[in-house]
């Protein structure tokens, strides 16, 4: 094999075989190849034709823990980054009920610890959300102020 200093790697064809000149005919063999590809017909497609980037969608579950909230300081965690490869997300809250928003500094409101009137959207305890198909960060306040609020999170990737 050679080793060309230059790059610091090595070829694949031995010193005899990169020294022999392509045999006689093999030009030809090529020319022939592509002038009968050529005389295949086109194929017609008719009717809708589906395509996608990805043919297989993956699901990620995950359950984020939030911390009890405090009068006047709300426990805050992220459910969802950003995704631009998420189809859909559902949440539920199973311990007691979020506030989910799209905006963190919205979240952090101390108007969503009681839940009286939050800022965001309200979501009761073992409620599912609606399948979510923007690909938007979302945040979660824990309302109540007694116990962490588990969240489970399902996610569809494509």
């Amino acid at each position: 094999m050679r080793y060309d200093n230059a790059y610091g790697y090595q070829s694949g064809l031995t010193e005899q075989a990169a020294s022999h000149p392509v045999r006689p005919g093999a030009e030809s063999s090529t020319a022939e190849r592509k002038s009968s590809e050529s005389e295949y017909e086109p194929i017609r497609v008719t009717g809708k034709v589906t395509t996608a980037r990805d043919p297989v969608v993956t699901g990620v579950y995950s359950t984020v823990v939030i911390p009890a909230s405090s009068a006047g300081s709300p426990s805050v965690a992220q459910l969802l980054p950003r995704d631009l490869s998420r189809h859909r997300a559902y949440i539920q809250p199973v311990d007691a009920a979020i506030v989910i928003s799209t905006v963190e500094q919205e979240c952090y409101s101390t108007a969503n610890v009681a839940a009286d009137f939050p800022n965001g959207g309200y979501m009761a305890e073992s409620a599912w959300s609606p399948p979510i198909f923007h690909q938007e960060a979302v945040y979660a306040t824990n309302t109540s102020t007694s116990g962490a609020c588990r969240v489970v999170v399902l996610t569809e990737r494509y």
